[in-house]
């Protein structure tokens, strides 16, 4: 079960990812962007020591 604030901190936070990704989409375009993402996603995979 989420709390109240919980809930409340994660739908801050999802506006936030969805506002820096479409101001990212405007300065790379949107294959730009997609290429960003899926070299931070190679990234994480190798130095993430959580995975």
């Amino acid at each position: 079960m989420r709390s109240g604030s919980g809930l409340a901190a994660q739908q801050v936070a999802r506006r936030t990812e969805v506002a820096v990704q479409d101001e990212w989409t405007r300065h790379l375009g949107r294959r730009g962007t997609e290429r960003l993402h899926q070299l931070l996603t190679q990234l994480r995979e190798i130095t993430d020591p959580y995975r």
